[in-house]
């Protein structure tokens, strides 16, 4: 129609591509266009498929070479990963879903598989998913993710193709909601709504109840170190100074080895092999821990029983807090908090600690400090904690080897112990003692860490690095790290020195192949630190270093098992029948 004169630009414009549109030939063009559009949509979409089930077809290959071979997760990955490709690949030709593009239509001709395969798509994606948080195949934990992004991007693009971004696919969802026998329930609407969201709801519980422990679990696995070395310089180069550290340390070790360190037969049986991870090494040493307590061995109970920690500590001259009593009876605490709460307060300084000896594990919560003002009704304010405790059990869950853990745990008998205050000044950001977690590897403390600074690393060679752990920062994703000069002060006047001497006492009289030991640093007085507690699987976080760590442990041990040619010393093995904790 005509348009009055004097009309705005964009209206004659608009007039223009109208008129355009009118032309029969011109509606041919962008059809075929829309049609050749589908078309690269769907490939693209059916490469990308393909290629995460190759990936994972490749996974499921890896598992079968590893030392301990994963035969069932391989036989899962191998069908899902077929089946996937499969239906990506002749699926087209199968009659098995109601099809899109039966609906009259332009896209009619190439059809429109991504739609079709929807349902099947987020099934297999949760499938590989789960199956991949149990593999130890190097690819597990990138292919998880990407299974997790494939299932999520999936479920939220079914619900929205649901509610249609055209009539044919609003046909087509109809249709496939047409074969599914539903209760009656409601308007037809809120039944077809229901489907809709099914998978979105599916995905969340998975999220939930599976994705987040895994994620948890494996958040310090070294599997994740390759796609952050690529992504980021500043890991590659935090990645060269940890392996460069590592190079340095080793003629210390072998020293070690050659001269004061033995090892305890009891730590002699750990299966080992070239290339295993530090959290795998973990997961072995608790498995060669239950195998020497159905042979009647307790040795691991030198850390898991604070009582006995403390035990072995005072028979081997190695300082710690003052223990004012150990208990494995409820009457005889309930005597010792009599006697603190009226004779004992003119003599003993407060705070004391209550600690449940059987209750190692930060999160089971198991020490309260009494103070001088309430340790007068320990009866209401301190006994009903101790009866807890007494009856709890305790768990190390949230880890890798949380299962075989949890079984040695189950041995364990309830007890407390109260010890003394650490006389020394709190200069911590937390106004706790000041803390270092050392590594002593074959009686070699190898570095330490300090926990309360999120988290500054301590090297032998003076050097702190720090790595900023803050959700927000960059540094939390890519490991990287840089110098620090808060804690150098500590290098001056011998407070590493005495807390680095201290550590290998403590893993030479015990003769433990790696041990964390926690030593609590006197500002004041950096000749006289103190032991707090020690960690036989550490749930610390050792960022770049963690891979030399594994090496460190392992290769002595291959070379006493004579697995391979290396030049690591094998350790000498000490000639003793008594048990960890009793030497």
């Amino acid at each position: 129609r005509e348009l009055p004169r004097g009309a705005p630009p964009i209206q004659l414009a608009k007039t223009k591509v109208l008129t355009k549109l009118r032309d029969p030939s011109v509606g041919r063009l962008l059809e075929d266009a829309q049609n050749v559009s589908s078309l690269i949509q769907t490939w693209v979409y059916k490469s990308i498929m393909c290629c995460i089930h190759l990936a994972i077809f490749y996974e499921a290959l890896q598992c079968l070479g590893l030392h301990e071979p994963q035969i069932n997760l391989t036989v899962v990955m191998m069908t899902t990963s077929l089946l996937g490709i499969v239906i990506h690949t002749i699926g087209s030709k199968l009659r098995w879903l109601p099809r899109y593009h039966e609906q009259k239509g332009p896209r009619d001709d190439q059809g429109n598989i991504a739609t079709d395969t929807i349902l099947p798509d987020i099934v297999l994606a949760m499938i590989q998913g789960s199956v991949l948080m149990q593999s130890l195949g190097p690819l597990a934990i990138i292919l998880t993710w990407a299974t997790f992004a494939q299932a999520q991007i999936l479920v939220v693009y079914w619900a929205l193709r649901f509610y249609g971004l055209d009539e044919a696919s609003k046909t087509y969802f109809k249709r496939a909601i047409s074969q599914v026998r539903l209760p009656r329930f409601g308007k037809k609407g809120l039944r077809l709504m229901l489907v809709a969201w099914l998978p979105m709801i599916v995905f969340t519980m998975w999220h939930s109840f599976k994705v987040s422990d895994w994620q948890n679990t494996v958040q310090h696995d070294e599997r994740y170190f390759p796609s952050r070395l690529l992504l980021a310089p500043g890991a590659a180069s935090a990645a060269q100074r940890a392996e460069n550290y590592f190079r340095s340390q080793i003629p210390y070790i072998q020293t070690s080895l050659q001269s004061t360190f033995s090892l305890h037969p009891y730590f002699a049986k750990t299966k080992l092999w070239k290339g295993i991870r530090l959290h795998e090494y973990y997961n072995q040493r608790i498995k060669a821990f239950q195998v020497e307590l159905n042979e009647g061995h307790t040795g691991f109970m030198i850390e898991k029983d604070k009582c006995m920690l403390f035990d072995f500590l005072k028979n081997n001259g190695l300082p710690l807090p003052e223990v004012l009593g150990i208990f494995r009876e409820q009457k005889d605490l309930e005597e010792k908090l009599r006697y603190l709460s009226v004779a004992g307060k003119r003599k003993q300084g407060f705070p004391v600690f209550i600690k449940a000896c059987h209750l190692t594990q930060g999160g089971d919560k198991g020490t309260i400090p009494a103070w001088e003002s309430n340790i007068t009704s320990y009866q209401t304010q301190i006994m009903p904690w101790v009866e807890r405790k007494w009856a709890q059990r305790p768990r190390d869950d949230g880890r890798p080897w949380t299962t075989e853990m949890n079984q040695l745990l189950s041995n364990l008998a309830p007890g407390v112990a109260i010890q003394g205050p650490f006389n020394g000044i709190f200069i911590s950001p937390d106004h706790t003692p000041l803390e270092v977690k050392i590594e002593v590897l074959w009686g070699r403390a190898y570095l330490g860490l300090f926990g309360d600074y999120h988290d500054i690393i301590a090297l032998r060679t003076g050097v702190y690095e720090y790595t900023n752990r803050d959700h927000n920062s960059n540094s939390y994703w890519t490991l990287e790290n840089k110098r620090d000069k808060r804690l150098e002060w500590l290098n001056d006047v011998g407070h590493m020195d005495a807390a680095w001497e201290l550590a290998e006492r403590v893993a030479l009289a015990i003769g433990i192949d790696e041990v964390r030991v926690d030593i609590f640093i006197d500002p004041l007085r950096p000749e006289r630190p103190v032991v707090n507690e020690i960690s036989l699987s550490s749930g610390h976080d050792y960022l770049y270093h963690s891979p030399y760590l594994s090496q460190i442990v392992a290769g002595p041990h291959l070379a006493k098992e004579k697995q391979e040619v290396s030049f690591w010393v094998a350790p000498k093995i000490r000639s003793t029948a008594k048990e960890v904790h009793l030497q």
